[in-house]
């Protein structure tokens, strides 16, 4: 037999406990059956990584002639060598790094500040990414000079979306090649 994922009815049932909440403050009913009722135990789910050999072939399918490759080389040398959440990587100000002290400071979840330490490989891309690309980027913007240290290919501050957006063109890019 097919049961549905208990995601799926731990889903359902705070759509349902919602719902029967909103008809009580609205008083269309008197009680919430949902309110007792306890969602199904979710499995832990491990995130996803590669190996350094995995990684290895993603930064060796970089194209760093241009001036996205040279981008895409410094995101990929950023995200992997300091582990940031991808919402983080993209509110970074290019103000924010110290090259003297090799650190960063990172507004993360809530708001709070953490400064994390920046390996010589980091730094070299970074330097390489604000000296060579990131100005060329900010020239096709004509809107607006953003501060953010990762630009988009218009000039103008990277989305989450569009480092996902990279990175799946990066990963598709090393298939083709290995």
């Amino acid at each position: 037999e097919h049961y549905p994922k208990a995601r799926s009815v731990a889903r359902k049932l705070s759509s349902l406990r919602s719902f029967y909440k909103f008809c009580v403050r609205e008083g269309y009913t008197k009680n919430n059956p949902f309110i007792g009722v306890s969602s199904p135990k979710l499995d832990k789910v491990l995130p996803k990584f590669l190996y350094v050999e995995e990684i290895e072939i993603l930064f060796e399918s970089i194209n760093t002639s241009t001036i996205l490759g040279v981008r895409d080389y410094a995101l990929l040398e950023f995200m992997y060598g300091t582990g940031v959440r991808v919402s983080e990587l993209c509110s970074i100000k290019e103000k924010d790094i110290d090259y003297i002290n090799k650190q960063i400071v990172i507004l993360g979840k809530g708001n709070k500040e953490r400064y994390l330490p920046l390996h010589d490989l980091i730094i070299e891309s970074l330097q390489d990414y604000v000296l060579k690309a990131r100005k060329e980027l900010q020239v096709k913007n004509k809107k607006e000079i953003s501060e953010n240290l990762f630009l988009n290919n218009h000039g103008g501050p990277l989305t989450p979306r569009g480092v996902r957006d990279i990175l799946t063109r990066l990963v598709k890019k090393a298939s083709e090649t290995h």
